[in-house]
């Protein structure tokens, strides 16, 4: 008598091609979700640089009207000082994930510095009474020329 031996075919995927299916699934969407946070970095950076060149036209109309910087900023509270003081240094802080903003004035009221960390990075946007705006490893720190 002749047995017969039936073959069956699974069509099913097996575990290890799961598994590697999923890998290749977790690696792209992490290259994705890294590719678009890259720009929006740029971006809020980009913000950043051209809110403080805002506020160095802004400091020095006030320094036009009022002879002195004196009482444009308070460091770092955005709550008191200018209103333009107050309204740039709020957005900055929306842009910068609420880092600290620094501005500095000379005890004369001749000299002013502003700065911030950038997002995602160690370095420095500093403006100052002195120069244009730059980009650096430290801010205004304690002093009102940019480093």
């Amino acid at each position: 008598m002749r047995t017969r031996i039936s073959k069956r075919k699974n069509n099913a995927f097996t575990l290890v091609e799961l598994l590697v299916v999923v890998a290749i699934m977790g690696l792209l969407s992490t290259i994705i979700i890294i590719n678009t946070q890259r720009p929006k970095t740029t971006a809020q950076n980009n913000v950043i640089i051209t809110n403080l060149n805002t506020l160095r036209s802004a400091i020095e109309l006030w320094n036009n009207n009022n002879g002195s910087y004196a009482g444009f900023c308070d460091n770092d509270t955005c709550s008191s000082g200018s209103n333009d003081w107050k309204i740039l240094c709020s957005a900055i802080k929306s842009q910068n994930r609420n880092r600290a903003v620094t501005c500095n004035i000379n005890a004369q009221g001749t000299a002013l510095c502003a700065s911030t960390q950038f997002v995602d990075t160690s370095d420095y946007y500093c403006v100052d009474t002195v120069s244009s705006g730059k980009r650096g490893a430290a801010g205004c720190g304690t002093g009102t020329v940019c480093p």
